[in-house]
C-alpha cells in the first residue's frame, strides 16, 4: 500500500496502488477518479463542489533532474479532498516537500485545525515554493548574462534552453492554479468570507500568486531577450571574423598579384638589374604595409 500519514484532520497518501484507490473510493464513498487523477502528470489544476466539501488538483514545483548544470523544474499534480471534516492529499509519488510541509507544523496543534485552513496553509506553501524556484531561475539567468559580457559559449544557450522550459512548465502550472483561485472565490468552496483567518490566509494565496505569475511572466521576457542577444553576439562575432579573414586575404593577395605579374615572359621593369627581387619584395611590403594602415583607418582590421 502507498505510504499514509495521518492526523485527527489530514490524510496524505503517497504513490497508492490501484487497490488503495479501490479502498479510498469505498471508504469515503468517492468515484475512484478524484483518487487516481494524480498519475496523470498532465492532469490541469481544477476545482469540484462535492456533496460533503470540494476536491482540487493543483501542480506543485519540483526540480525534475540537473540539465547542463542547471536543475529543470517541473510539476507534479497533487489532490486535495477536503469531505465530512477531513482533508486527504494524494501524490503519484513520494515528495520530500510534501514532508518538508507537514514537518513545519506541530502535530498536536496545527494539524488537528481545521482541513479547510490546513488546505489554505498548503495552498500557501505551494505558492512560496513557486517564488523560491522563480528566484533560483533568476539567479542562473543573472549568471549567464554576466558570461555574456565577456564571451558568448554553446553552453550558455544550451542552459538558456534548460530555463526557458522550466519557466514554461511553471507559467503554465502558474495559469491554471490562478484559474482555480478565481473560481474558489467567486463560489465561495471553503466559505472564505464566513472566516477571518481563511479569509487572511487565502488574500495572501492571491497576493503571491499574482506575484509568482508576475514573476514568471518577466522571467520569460527577460530569457527571451537573453537569447536575442545572445545570437545577436554570436552574429556579431561571425560578422567580425569574416571581417577580418576578407581583410587578411586582401593583404595576402598584393603580393601574389605583383610576384604574378613579374612572372609574366615578356619585358618587365627591373628585369636588368641584379636587385630585382629585393625590389618587388620591397614594393610588395610596401602595399601591404600602407593597405594595412588604411584597413586599419576604416576599421576592417
Amino acid at each position: 500500500m502507498g505510504a499514509i500519514e495521518e492526523s485527527a484532520t489530514w490524510r496524505h497518501i503517497a504513490a497508492p496502488s490501484v487497490q488503495d484507490i479501490e479502498a479510498l473510493s469505498k471508504e469515503y464513498d468517492l468515484p475512484m477518479y478524484y483518487f487516481e487523477g494524480v498519475s496523470d502528470l498532465d492532469e490541469p489544476s481544477r476545482l469540484e463542489r462535492l456533496a460533503n466539501g470540494i476536491f482540487i488538483i493543483i501542480d506543485f514545483p519540483y526540480v525534475k533532474r540537473i540539465e547542463n548544470d542547471m536543475n529543470l523544474y517541473d510539476t507534479f499534480p497533487i489532490s486535495i479532498i477536503i469531505n465530512n471534516g477531513k482533508m486527504i492529499t494524494i501524490t503519484a509519488a513520494h515528495h520530500e516537500y510534501i514532508e518538508e510541509f507537514r514537518n513545519r507544523f506541530d502535530k498536536s496543534d496545527d494539524l488537528e485545525r481545521k482541513p479547510g485552513i490546513i488546505a489554505m496553509q498548503l495552498l500557501q506553501y505551494i505558492m512560496k515554493s513557486y517564488i523560491r524556484d522563480l528566484r533560483e531561475i533568476r539567479e542562473d539567468l543573472t549568471h549567464i548574462e554576466d558570461r555574456f559580457l565577456k564571451r558568448v559559449y554553446n553552453e550558455d544557450f544550451r542552459k538558456l534552453f534548460t530555463l526557458e522550459k522550466s519557466i514554461i512548465h511553471i507559467k503554465t502550472a502558474l495559469t491554471g492554479f490562478n484559474s482555480m483561485l478565481n473560481k474558489m472565490s467567486e463560489r465561495q468552496y471553503l466559505q472564505i468570507e464566513t472566516d477571518s483567518e481563511m479569509e487572511l490566509l487565502f488574500d495572501n494565496v492571491q497576493i503571491e500568486s499574482q506575484q509568482a505569475s508576475e514573476m514568471a511572466t518577466i522571467y520569460r521576457e527577460v530569457l527571451s531577450s537573453a537569447m536575442d542577444v545572445a545570437s545577436s553576439l554570436v552574429s556579431n562575432t561571425l560578422n567580425q571574423i569574416m571581417k577580418r579573414l576578407t581583410s587578411v586575404t586582401i593583404i595576402i593577395s598584393i603580393p601574389t598579384l605583383i610576384t604574378g605579374f613579374f612572372g609574366m615572359n615578356v619585358g618587365l621593369p627591373f628585369q636588368d638589374l641584379s636587385i630585382a627581387v629585393l625590389i618587388i619584395v620591397v614594393i610588395s611590403v610596401l602595399l601591404c604595409y600602407l593597405t594595412v594602415l588604411y584597413l586599419r583607418r576604416k576599421d576592417l582590421l
